[in-house]
């Protein structure tokens, strides 16, 4: 239910949301096409204007009955014959019981007849009422055909409503059917509302099952949003089961889903064992994205034993890699233990004028911490 003190602004949200939808079936959209033409478009729109201004200002319904009615009996009355049970909603008093079993009779009315839902639902006067319909009705159809809520909800203008209207639709293919979810939201517009769209229907399956998550997120087409996704469920799920997630990285051939998986996981394992993180690392391929691991490793291993990370460092193979991650480590040594840091600085492979500047950089900004 939505809060009546929440300015009328998630009310006019979803009531625009809504009226898209009456518009949607107003203009003849076909059930599974995906995105209507521009013509169906233009009428769409027109159909929106007439939907605000023709709702009737009131309607009476029979209540066909009277009294408290419990919560299962009120379930089973509303699965055999929404119809009915929302005639009695409608005859009830304004309050939260009566939203409640609007929005239960409206979204069952929905699933089995979409055609009379949308019929109920403009009849319904305008106002909060008719917006807290329009909610339960509009994600029944969502869940129910996600491919015609696509369509109109393509035709609302770029922001929190359409946003709003393609994440209820992602919400029913993570219920439904992951797989083609991805499939549907690979061909939303690039952007942020197919972002959302995508990590919607990734998010529960990667909480209950990361294995088969990141298998799907494996399938979708290379680019920056399939990178972020992957990465972003090997972190989870190293966190909820590192000995998992390495089994399963462990297993995986060579390829740039293995090695997301793997730099996310060394991330992750830096924080607890960056000495198991410094010998993973040291497995994948040389590239930019080994070199951003290896340096975040020295860093937080800097932050607890800085000795061992300076040996490790130091261990290296003579290049700007080494270079970097020596000035890592003793910056965060010299920062703690100035003195045993700077005996070690002093026999590192830096040129002496980068030692110096490493040296003046501590004693401007470290001068009142650790030993002297």
């Amino acid at each position: 239910m939505i809060n009546q003190n929440q300015n009328g602004m998630t009310a006019k949200t979803l009531l625009f949301t809504g009226i898209i939808g009456l518009a949607a079936f107003a203009a003849g959209v076909v059930v599974g096409e995906q995105f209507p033409s521009p013509s169906r478009l233009s009428v769409i729109r027109t159909a929106i204007s007439r939907e605000q201004t023709t709702a009737p200002s009131s309607v009476k319904f029979s209540s066909g009955g009277s009294g408290s009615l419990t919560q299962n009996v009120v379930q089973q009355r509303t699965d055999s014959d929404p119809q009915a049970m929302l005639n009695q909603a409608l005859g009830l008093p304004h309050g939260k019981e009566r939203d409640r079993l609007v929005c239960s009779a409206l979204g069952q009315l929905a699933r089995k007849d979409p055609d009379a839902a949308i019929e109920r639902l403009q009849s319904i006067p305008a106002g909060l009422e008719r917006d807290r319909a329009l909610q339960g009705t509009i994600f029944a159809l969502a869940y129910e055909d996600p491919q015609m809520a696509t369509a109109f909800a393509l035709g609302l203008p770029p922001g929190q409503i359409q946003l709003t209207a393609i994440n209820s639709i992602a919400n029913g293919f993570a219920n439904s059917d992951p797989k083609a979810g991805l499939e549907w939201a690979w061909e939303l517009p690039e952007g942020h509302t197919k972002r959302s769209a995508i990590e919607r229907i990734v998010g529960p399956l990667a909480n209950t099952n990361p294995r088969e998550a990141i298998e799907y997120a494996d399938s979708l087409p290379p680019g920056g949003t399939r990178y972020d996704l992957i990465a972003t469920i090997a972190t989870d799920w190293t966190r909820s089961d590192f000995s998992g997630a390495l089994a399963w990285i462990q297993q995986q051939p060579e390829s740039s889903t293995k090695e997301i998986a793997s730099l996310a996981l060394v991330s992750q394992l830096s924080l607890s064992n960056p000495s198991e993180a410094a010998r993973i690392v040291s497995t994948l391929p040389s590239d930019s994205g080994q070199n951003s691991a290896t340096r975040d490793v020295a860093l937080r291993w800097a932050n607890t034993d800085p000795a061992a990370a300076a040996a490790w460092v130091s261990s290296f193979a003579p290049g700007s890699l080494r270079d970097s991650t020596i000035e890592t480590v003793a910056l965060q040594w010299l920062r703690v233990d100035h003195d045993t840091a700077a005996a070690w600085l002093a026999q590192a492979t830096l040129p002496d004028e980068r030692k110096r500047q490493l040296l003046g950089l501590a004693e401007t900004n470290f001068s009142n911490r650790g030993s002297r």
